[in-house]
């Protein structure tokens, strides 16, 4: 449970790392999410590998803008050894929160 938490929160630091570098550089930052990773893309390049028995069901990229904003609504289902953890990004805003 406690391995859960911290893959969940380290994916979650990823995103909102990716939001603030769109906004702080002023430009667009893709976030590439596969089964076993997830890539930032941007003036920095970062990679984050999922431990093993952690999964996203489905691959997706997507760009915050200068603004922090994204123009898809997805959401992304990371499974865990345990339970399955949804990342839902809202339309527009590039807010989301994890279910």
């Amino acid at each position: 449970e406690e391995v859960c938490a911290c893959i969940r929160e380290t994916v979650k630091a990823m995103f909102d790392e990716a939001r603030a570098m769109a906004i702080v550089e002023k430009d667009t930052v893709k976030v590439s999410v596969s089964n076993h990773r997830v890539d930032l893309v941007g003036k920095e390049n970062k990679t984050l590998n999922l431990e093993q028995g952690y999964t996203f069901l489905t691959n997706h990229t997507f760009t915050f803008n200068d603004h922090g904003h994204i123009k898809i609504a997805k959401t992304l289902v990371l499974k865990t050894p345990h339970h399955i953890k949804k990342f839902i990004f809202q339309l527009g805003s590039g807010a989301y929160h994890v279910a």
